[in-house]
C-alpha cells in the first residue's frame, strides 16, 4: 500500500536538518501527506498510472500535487527519519523571487486540479494573497503578481481537461497527516 518513501534531509556531513524542515516528524517511520522532492523513492507503476508530475508545475509543488492523487488512490506515503540524504543546495542557480512566484502559482494550480470546487473557490483568493506576504522583504518584483495570473490563465485549458477533484475524505486525511504523527507499521511478511 506504499507508493512513495520520503527520506530525511541532512547536511553534507550527515547531520539531520531540524524536524520542522522534514517531510515528517517523530523518531520512527510515519505516514505523511507528502515527500520533499530532493530525495524520495517512488513506485514506478503507480507513478505512471496516476499520470506522474504535471508539466505545468515546472518546478516546486509537483510533489504535493502528485501525493494528494496517491492518497486519493488509497495508497500511502511513508517518511523514514533514519534514512538521511544530504540536501546540499547550490545557491548559485536559485532566485528567491522565482521561488515565490512558483510557490504561489503552483499552490493555486494544486487547488484548481485537485480540490473540490467549494474549497478551491474559497481558497484561491487566500493562496493569491500569500504572494504579498511571501514577497515582502525580497527584492522588488513589480510584475510578479501579474505573472502568476497570466500563468494561471494559460493553464486553465489544461485544468478544464485534467481536473479531477479528490474526495473530501482525502482532504481530511491530508490535513490530519499534516498536523499529527501517524506511525507506520509495515505489514508482516508472514501475515
Amino acid at each position: 500500500d506504499v507508493a512513495a518513501i520520503a527520506f530525511a534531509q541532512a547536511e553534507e556531513d550527515g547531520s539531520p536538518w531540524p524536524e520542522r524542515m522534514q517531510a515528517g516528524r517523530g523518531a520512527g517511520p510515519a505516514r505523511v501527506a507528502a515527500y520533499i522532492g530532493f530525495a524520495h523513492l517512488l513506485r514506478r507503476d503507480v507513478f505512471l498510472r496516476l499520470g506522474g508530475y504535471r508539466e505545468s508545475f515546472v518546478f516546486y509543488g509537483e510533489e504535493k500535487d502528485y501525493c494528494v492523487r496517491v492518497m486519493d488512490a488509497g495508497l500511502r506515503i511513508v517518511y523514514l527519519p533514519d534514512a538521511l540524504v544530504g540536501h546540499v543546495a547550490d545557491r548559485g542557480g536559485r532566485s528567491d523571487t522565482r521561488y515565490v512566484r512558483y510557490v504561489v502559482k503552483n499552490d493555486c494550480l494544486y487547488s484548481l486540479f485537485n480540490e473540490p470546487w467549494p474549497l478551491a473557490v474559497l481558497g484561491l483568493p487566500l493562496r493569491l494573497w500569500r504572494y504579498r506576504s511571501m514577497a515582502a522583504g525580497l527584492a522588488p518584483d513589480a510584475g510578479g503578481f501579474r505573472w502568476i495570473l497570466r500563468e494561471l490563465w494559460k493553464t486553465l485549458p489544461e485544468v478544464r481537461r485534467a481536473r479531477r477533484a479528490v474526495s473530501w475524505s482525502t482532504i481530511r486525511e491530508w490535513r490530519q497527516l499534516s498536523r499529527t504523527v501517524v506511525p507506520y507499521h509495515a505489514p508482516r511478511a508472514d501475515a
